[in-house]
């Protein structure tokens, strides 16, 4: 497709896009479990049985501190589905500061600053590694995203178009068929949003293909030097022409940084204003895969994603395409990456509410 046919998007037309998902999966999960475990499925079956008749407590309803302990000293969450008397160790928590012991809510763990699951989407432990296949290292019901039935990856293809701005263009997006039903017929968004990927749909990410091999001369520049050549014409001025290319394509990537720090910042402000729960972290993730890419070493270029992941706490990883776990380049659509290309992927919490979106958050 000629680059003049291509839907351009901006990063605010991106951001639109994965906030309908957003708000998709706060639909969905009022319904469905984000875990595949029995527990979390009779988990949420009882819960909407309450709600459904009414006798869900609100969350802000005051439990008696003494049958609140006996409950979370339960040992499993099968006959009672309010978040403030579940033991966290019930939906999956395996944070290193929980014991067997501990008599902590879900609501506990998540409501104050400097939460447990703020400590645990931070932890070490919990970091991807590319290498042995790792996107998502949690195992809780809220993150963990085993259902596959809420995550989703996002392609965009970074280019530029003459000496113009640079510019996004949306290729896929890869979901659930129940994320996918809810976008069916939508034109609005150049939806393009299909089934598939499960591989790696317990995460939710944004993928920013960067691919300095299509930053070439301009097809006007081409057609005058291919009219040239056949007539055997010699000019003085293709010279100039060329050097002119050379400089735009100069530009083009001293553009890149910028346009990618203003994606970061955007898409940061809105999943931790706008994600599926109003526990969300925003960015908790950025992987740069480069096959061959020396501009995946440029020091502006990363200056601005380092730079971005300690001011928010974000864990960052480099790749070399060579290093990476096979089955994850096929899981990620890698494996034939062009050389002296790069893909950078964006990690967002997949945090979700267990009480179903707006109606009952957490």
């Amino acid at each position: 497709m000629a680059i003049s046919e291509i839907k351009t998007n901006t990063p605010d037309e991106m951001i639109s896009r994965i906030l309908s998902i957003s708000n998709s999966i706060r639909h969905l999960s009022l319904t469905e479990s984000s875990d595949n475990s029995f527990e979390a499925k009779r988990f949420k079956r009882k819960q909407l049985e309450s709600l459904l008749i009414g006798s869900q407590l609100s969350i802000d309803s005051d439990v008696d501190d003494e049958l609140a302990s006996s409950f979370l000293q339960m040992p499993d969450s099968g006959d009672h589905s309010h978040i403030a008397i579940t033991n966290v160790k019930n939906i999956g928590c395996d944070f290193e500061s929980i014991t067997m012991e501990s008599e902590v809510s879900v609501l506990d763990a998540h409501k104050k600053e400097n939460s447990i699951c703020d400590s645990c989407s931070n932890s070490k432990s919990k970091q991807p590694d590319f290498t042995k296949g790792i996107v998502n290292g949690f195992s809780c019901w809220r993150r963990g995203q085993t259902s596959r039935i809420f995550g989703f990856v996002s392609e965009y293809k970074l280019t530029t178009k003459g000496n113009e701005k640079t510019f996004l263009e949306h290729k896929k997006t890869y979901t659930s068929k129940e994320i996918n039903s809810l976008f069916f017929g939508n034109e609005s968004l150049d939806a393009k949003i299909i089934i598939g990927r499960e591989q790696i749909r317990n995460s939710m990410m944004i993928m920013i293909h960067i691919n300095q091999n299509d930053n070439v001369e301009s097809s006007k520049v081409s057609e005058i030097k291919g009219l040239l050549t056949q007539q055997m014409l010699v000019s003085k001025s293709i010279s100039v022409l060329t050097e002119d290319v050379k400089t735009s394509h100069r530009d083009h990537n001293d553009q890149i940084p910028e346009f990618i720090q203003t994606i970061l910042e955007k898409t940061q402000h809105a999943w931790y204003l706008e994600g599926p729960s109003r526990n969300s972290r925003g960015i908790i993730g950025l992987a740069l895969i480069n096959n061959e890419d020396k501009y995946s070493n440029n020091s502006v270029f990363n200056n601005v994603l380092q730079t971005f992941a300690i001011k928010n706490h974000v864990w960052f990883g480099k790749y070399d395409l060579s290093s990476m776990n096979p089955s994850m380049n096929q899981n990620l659509g890698v494996s034939k990456m062009p050389s002296k290309s790069s893909v950078l992927c964006i990690l967002l919490d997949t945090i979700v509410d267990l009480a179903g979106g707006d109606a009952l958050e957490i």
